[in-house]
């Protein structure tokens, strides 16, 4: 079918950094890219994040269709506008939700690309009118709810919030908002920052740290910034503010921040029909 249409048969692979048996999934993938380009017209796309990308699948780079790789590191850069108007309807066509948008709503949703999911989970199947107010404190607030809800189907839902604070607390008393490593939860917890790892919009695993003393520790982080901020205050003004205001009081170490780029780049081999 291929060879008569003349258009590639396309294999669609999402998150090849989360694989958890990597040695061997890495070998079986090259291996399984490089014979099916000697036989039929194929494109693979692989979504990975970055900086994964580079520490487990950089010896893509010079495997023997290296040539024939494109790595797009930034996929919101190489859209126009109307791959973005594009996107936004199959969005919400995809999440059945029916809303008449003003331009400045519009943007806002194209500008931000974890904003644009969230609003989308949190009103699916919806019909929203004219729905141009968005508010992100009451769409952060709707998704948490919406993931607790569906996680705690399996899990303690009560122990959900007080383990994300936890994390959060971390963060503060370390002064690092970039990383947390698991090292002081229970099990019950672990099984629910994993649940919340697997979503892949709260949290999400982290390159393991280097040194002896954080040797074997995994580490997660929060996916989404504005999320993670969000979290903070929250857990700030409900929480800390009232059990313990010394604390509140404190000023954490200087902030080791560092911008999360939950962006999926993917990388695209392909086999060019003659």
């Amino acid at each position: 079918m291929s060879r008569e249409t003349r258009k590639p048969f396309i294999i669609f692979i999402d998150g090849i950094n989360e694989i958890k048996k990597l040695s061997i999934f890495k070998d079986g993938l090259e291996d399984f890219i490089s014979s099916a380009m000697q036989f039929i017209p194929i494109k693979f796309v692989l979504t990975c994040r970055n900086e994964f990308f580079e520490s487990k699948f950089s010896s893509l780079k010079s495997s023997s269709f290296s040539q024939n790789i494109y790595h797009l590191e930034d996929i919101k850069s190489e859209m126009s506008d109307f791959h973005l108007e594009y996107m936004l309807e199959k969005y919400l066509e995809f999440f059945s939700i029916k809303v008449s948008l003003n331009k400045e709503s519009k943007d806002f949703l194209k500008s931000d690309l974890l904003l644009l999911r969230i609003y989308c989970e949190v009103n699916t199947g919806k019909d929203l009118g004219t729905g141009n107010d968005i508010y992100k404190d009451e769409l952060y607030e709707k998704y948490l709810l919406k993931i607790a809800n569906k996680i705690g189907t399996d899990l303690n839902k009560t122990k959900i919030l007080p383990t994300l604070f936890k994390l959060i607390q971390h963060m503060l008393d370390c002064g690092d908002f970039s990383s947390m490593m698991l090292t002081d939860y229970d099990k019950e917890e672990i099984l629910i920052i994993e649940s919340l790892v697997e979503e892949d919009v709260i949290l999400r695993r982290e390159l393991p740290e280097e040194g002896l003393l954080k040797f074997g520790a995994e580490t997660v982080n929060f996916t989404y910034d504005d999320l993670r901020d969000f979290l903070i205050s929250f857990y700030l003004i409900n929480g800390l503010v009232t059990k313990d205001f010394d604390k509140f009081k404190f000023e954490p170490k200087s902030c080791n921040r560092l911008t999360a780029d939950c962006r999926k780049s993917p990388i695209i081999v392909e086999y060019s029909i003659s």
